[in-house]
């Protein structure tokens, strides 16, 4: 168990501190305006929804909301993640079955 696991750190080639630093503080940045570009346009999006369909439908929509944040949350369940690292995991060791099977298995949680 822990031969596949050796090869699969020992194909990463080791970087310098500072180059990690940067390529960290870089991926860090995309990630916070990514964050801010989201909460604006779901700020303007509410607005023109609310203007939209009016008072009623507001209170309409806000009774739903929490149904379908719990139905996303149980859809979810950490898979996505789950099925990403086995794919990396297979892939580095070059294992196309297991690649194969994951994709299957990946198929079949969205089709369901």
């Amino acid at each position: 168990m822990l031969g596949h696991r050796r090869r699969i750190y020992s194909l990463y080639k080791p970087q310098e501190s500072s180059e990690y630093m940067s390529k960290f503080l870089q991926g860090t940045i995309i990630l916070i305006i990514a964050g801010l570009i989201t909460r604006v346009l779901g700020f303007v999006n509410r607005i023109v929804v609310a203007r939209m369909i009016g008072d009623e439908g507001v209170g309409l929509y806000m009774m739903a909301v929490p149904t379908l944040v719990l139905v996303i949350t149980l859809t979810q369940l950490g898979l996505p993640v789950a099925i990403s690292k086995l794919v990396a995991e297979a892939e580095a060791l070059g294992d196309r079955h297991k690649i194969k099977n994951t994709c299957r298995l990946f198929k079949h949680y969205v089709y369901a």
